[in-house]
């Protein structure tokens, strides 16, 4: 069984540590603000979501992957940039962490980015695992 505790700005899932972040420049209006991460919780699921794109960048794609150790599972969305930016938020730990600590049975999935498709990432996913 996965351990996971609450701690300030997310959650650790054996020891893995899944947080929010945004931006801090008071709104300035650069790309950073466009730029963060969310993360939720319902029973004994976690869903991390983030965002690395921005109005100015060309090159997006989402990646992703979904993971289960006993009844908890933990989502993870990302719309990322291979373009040069300023994300703010805070990536969840990688596919190989996460397997390290017994979380695995899940899919990711790579593609070109039009925006969150909101389908899960784990469902059918044959591309590699986040860059």
């Amino acid at each position: 069984m996965a351990q996971w505790e609450k701690i300030p700005g997310g959650f650790k899932v054996d020891g893995l540590e899944l947080r929010r972040g945004k931006c801090g420049c008071g709104g300035m209006g650069g790309d950073c603000c466009f730029t963060y991460s969310k993360v939720f919780h319902h029973g004994d699921n976690l869903a991390y979501e983030g965002k690395a794109n921005a109005p100015s960048t060309q090159n997006n794609y989402e990646w992703g992957y979904r993971v289960r150790k006993g009844d908890m599972v933990v989502e993870v969305k990302m719309i990322d940039t291979h373009d040069p930016k300023d994300f703010c938020g805070l990536l969840p730990p990688t596919l190989v962490r996460l397997a390290g600590k017994g979380l695995g049975g899940g899919g990711a999935i790579r593609t070109p980015s039009g925006g969150m498709s909101g389908k899960s990432l784990g469902e059918g996913a044959k591309a590699p695992g986040p860059p």
